[in-house]
C-alpha cells in the first residue's frame, strides 16, 4: 500500500515539472498522435489501474478497470466514458468505492467477451463537492489506452525493436509487422492505428519475403515456408518525441488479432528525433 501512496503523490511532482499529454497533427491528410510537454498539466485527484496498454485477452467474460483516490478526498462519482466525454459515450457510474489503506478504489466491471482486437480508450471523470476532473495514467495522461488481444493464435511480430530510435530527417520510417505462412496460408490484412485511429492497411506483404525451413505447421514438418512482412511507412516530418502504433492482423475469415513487439506487449513505441 506504500507504493500506492507514493504514486498519488508523483502526480504532485508532475505538477511541477510538467507531464506528456496527447496532441493531435494532422499530418499528410492524416491525424497522427504523439506526446509533448505541457506547460499546465491536467490537475485530478485520482488515477487508472490498471497501467496504460495492459492487454486483455476476450475469452474472459469481465476485467475489471479502477480510479484510485485518496480516501481524504470525498468522491460522490465517477463516471466511464468511451472515447469521449459525450453523455452518449457514458457506459457507467460508480458511487461506490472500496477503501484499501489510504486509498479508495471506484471500480467498473468491462465485459470484454468477443470484443474485437483493438485499443479502447477509456475516460473516468471523478465528481467531488469542489468540481470534476478526469483520471490520469500512469503516463500522466486524462485516458486510459486498454487492449484487447483478440482470439487466436500467434499474429505477428514488429520487426523494429520496442523503443527504437527513429530519425525524422527522412520523410518516411517503416513500420513492419512480420509473420508466416504456417498461421496464414492466405496472406492476411494488416491494419495500423495510433491510439485507436486507424491509419494504414495492407492486404499484400512487401516483395522481399525470405524463406524459412523446418516451422511445423501442425500437418507437415520440413516444409519451406515464406516470412510474409507487411510494411507502412509513417511519415515523420515535423514529428519529435514518442509514438505508439498498435498493429491488427486479420485472417481470411475475419477473426483479428494484436501483433506483438520483441518484449511480448501488444504495441510498438518508436521515438522519433
Amino acid at each position: 500500500m506504500q507504493k500506492l501512496s507514493k504514486k498519488l503523490g508523483g502526480f504532485a511532482h508532475h505538477a511541477l515539472l510538467g507531464v506528456v499529454v496527447i496532441a493531435v497533427i494532422a499530418l499528410a491528410g492524416v491525424k497522427v498522435l504523439t506526446g509533448i510537454h505541457a506547460a499546465s498539466p491536467p490537475n485530478s485527484v485520482g488515477y487508472f489501474a490498471p497501467d496504460e496498454n495492459t492487454a486483455f485477452a476476450n475469452k474472459n467474460n469481465v476485467e475489471q478497470l479502477a480510479v484510485r483516490v485518496d480516501k481524504s478526498i470525498k468522491v460522490n462519482k465517477v463516471e466511464w466514458y468511451l472515447n469521449n466525454t459525450k453523455p452518449s459515450s457514458l457506459q457507467a457510474t460508480t458511487d461506490r468505492g472500496t477503501t484499501i489503506s489510504n486509498v479508495k478504489s471506484y471500480a467498473y466491471n468491462w465485459k470484454v467477451t468477443n470484443l474485437g482486437a483493438g485499443s479502447y480508450h477509456w475516460l473516468a471523470k471523478i465528481y467531488t463537492p469542489t468540481g470534476n476532473s478526469l483520471a490520469l495514467n500512469n503516463q500522466g495522461n486524462r485516458h486510459l489506452d486498454a487492449l484487447v488481444i483478440g482470439a487466436g493464435g500467434w499474429a505477428g511480430k514488429f520487426a523494429q525493436k520496442q523503443h527504437e530510435d527513429v530519425s525524422n530527417n527522412k520523410p518516411t520510417a517503416p513500420i513492419d509487422v512480420v509473420t508466416n505462412e504456417c498461421n496464414y496460408p492466405k496472406p492476411p490484412v494488416v491494419e495500423w492505428y495510433i491510439g485507436n485511429t486507424k491509419v494504414a492497411s495492407s492486404s499484400h506483404p512487401i516483395s522481399d519475403v525470405v524463406p524459412i525451413v523446418n516451422i511445423d505447421c501442425g500437418l507437415f514438418n520440413n516444409q519451406q515456408h515464406h516470412i510474409l512482412t507487411f510494411r507502412y511507412n509513417f511519415p515523420t516530418t515535423g514529428i519529435t518525441g514518442p509514438v505508439t502504433f498498435y498493429a491488427k492482423v486479420i485472417d481470411s475469415n475475419g477473426k483479428a488479432r494484436l501483433a506483438t513487439n520483441n518484449q511480448g506487449d501488444y504495441y510498438l513505441t518508436i521515438h522519433i528525433h
